[in-house]
């Protein structure tokens, strides 16, 4: 009897668990995407008479996914959370400082900050009439940028059940104390060498070191400061995820050290193939920033950021220059690969696509004859080896051109090449271009020596620049983000200030210029051609 009623009893508390999401599930259709329940298109105006409808009427394209709104331009967007909304509101100083003093808000706006005063918490009675007439609980008129909706009865109730439910908790991995965060190495990484791993942990861990002596100190700060700067301080705590054995073993790996304990975020790691973790931390809204991987998928998801495309945008950046460079001509490219390495499969697939006549030579035994036999036959204009320098020095008697034709060029990835030139025979050096999708050589940013010095301060021996260096923005990144969002402690709401901030913090010069807007998730797109 017993035993029934404990399933009984969690019967119905998985039941009251899933009802709510159930309910809101076609609110949380309207508010992203601006379809009503019915599936015809919400449709909102604006003043002067101007009509929108679909996404572009959504909540979501002004409050963001987070429902936490923002500065857009210089117009205050106010948040409409459960808690924003739901709540008496009562102006908190912590929440208001940054968007006063941070922000080059329009008069109007500002004007409406420095009013802001007690407001009754929203029924959805008032809530109809702040979407249908623009006014708030106490009948003050919305800023007259907010749409007018025409929404009946029945898609408003799924509004307010999706809102009631919207960063109506802290998300997994935040508790009163802490903040848990992961970082994922897996085998195949650029840099997976011992000695190199340990330099990342050893930037991770001496940054979390830092950050925690600083939030000690905050929390011992007299009361008066205590209210602003200790709502979101939080110790941060460290997981270090080794994935070990084949790639479709990994997300069974990453489910289990989720189960033992949920994290807010993934912070930089290390892989080759990332595209298990990128569907972990997808189906799980887990923020992913910055890992190192030459390889992350083409569709980057909604919670997954990385530095850029990686091998797929030194393909497309070079089919591009193909194209430039032919003034009309049909291309003949030669493509030398490996069919069973990602890192030179994927980017001959994406220049494969870009160009219409690519012709595509197999190495799997690493025979520069068929490479002979491409020159001789063939008499192509370009020449691409998607191969590391360990590869290209087996190489380095390249068959020689034929004998009366011009010498075709010789791309070759600088990433793959681990940024060091393999000797090569003439004429083929000279007709080298390398393919570069990071900061130009010998051009040091000013924020470099800024990082160096943090880095030989805690005594980080500079074994990798660039797995450092990105580390240690990554990490910069993320505590800029998280002052943004003091105490609300919203997965969604973090990816959207790592947008903003992304082009505040320094940059320590790895790529040339690192900026996100919202929606967008490779943070540099620069790639050149240079010979």
């Amino acid at each position: 009897m017993m035993s029934r009623s404990i399933r009984c009893i969690s019967l119905a508390a998985l039941l009251a668990a899933l009802l709510p999401a159930f309910a809101a599930a076609p609110g949380r259709r309207l508010y992203r995407e601006g379809v009503l329940p019915a599936g015809a298109l919400l449709r909102a105006e604006l003043p002067g008479g101007v009509v929108m409808e679909g996404s572009a009427a959504a909540c979501a394209s002004c409050h963001r996914r987070s429902g936490y709104g923002g500065v857009d331009g210089q117009t205050f967007v106010p948040p409409i959370t459960a808690a924003a909304l739901f709540r008496e509101r009562a102006p908190r100083r912590a929440e208001l400082f940054g968007k006063l003093y941070q922000e080059e808000l329009s008069p109007a706006a500002l004007a409406r900050l420095h009013s802001l005063g007690t407001r009754p918490a929203y029924t959805e009675a008032t809530l109809a009439a702040a979407l249908r007439d623009g006014r708030d609980p106490t009948g003050r008129a919305l800023d007259p940028l907010m749409p007018r909706y025409r929404l009946d009865d029945h898609a408003l109730a799924d509004l307010a059940a999706y809102l009631r439910t919207l960063a109506a908790t802290p998300a997994p991995g935040v508790d009163e104390k802490e903040i848990h965060f992961a970082t994922v190495m897996t085998p195949g990484a650029p840099g997976a060498d011992p000695a190199a791993r340990q330099a990342v942990l050893g930037v991770l861990e001496a940054f979390f070191h830092r950050k925690n002596t600083d939030v000690a100190r905050i929390l011992r700060q007299p009361p008066l400061y205590k209210d602003d700067a200790a709502a979101g301080a939080r110790r941060w705590v460290l997981h270090v995820w080794d994935l070990t054995g084949a790639p479709e073993t990994w997300p069974g790996q990453l489910a289990e050290r989720y189960r033992e304990q949920p994290v807010f975020a993934v912070l930089s790691g290390a892989g080759g193939d990332w595209s298990p973790v990128h569907a972990f931390c997808e189906s799980e809204e887990i923020p992913c920033l910055f890992p190192e991987t030459d390889l992350p998928p083409a569709e980057p998801g909604a919670y997954s950021l990385y530095f850029s495309a990686g091998l797929t945008l030194e393909a497309e950046t070079l089919a591009r220059h193909l194209r430039e460079t032919a003034a009309g001509r049909t291309l003949r490219v030669v493509q030398v690969f490996r069919p069973g390495d990602p890192r030179s499969a994927v980017p001959a697939a994406a220049l494969r696509r870009s160009l219409a006549t690519v012709k595509a030579i197999r190495v799997e035994d690493r025979d520069p004859a068929d490479l002979a036999t491409a020159l001789r036959t063939g008499r192509p204009d370009a020449v691409v080896l998607w191969l590391p320098a360990a590869d290209v020095v087996q190489w380095a008697k390249l068959p020689a051109p034929p004998a009366g034709g011009p010498v075709p060029r010789l791309f070759l990835s600088w990433s793959l090449l681990g940024r060091t030139l393999p000797p090569l025979p003439e004429p083929w050096r000279s007709h080298v271009c390398l393919i570069d999708r990071f900061a130009p050589p010998g051009v040091e940013s000013p924020h470099a020596y800024r990082a160096h010095a943090w880095l030989l301060s805690r005594g980080i021996p500079r074994i990798d620049d660039r797995l450092q260096l990105d580390t240690w923005f990554t990490l910069s990144l993320t505590e800029a983000a998280l002052m943004h969002l003091v105490d609300n402690f919203s997965r969604d709401y973090f990816v959207e200030a790592v947008e903003r901030e992304t082009g505040r913090v320094p940059n320590p010069g790895v790529y040339p210029r690192l900026s996100l807007g919202p929606g967008q998730r490779f943070a540099s797109r620069a790639c050149a051609v240079r010979r």
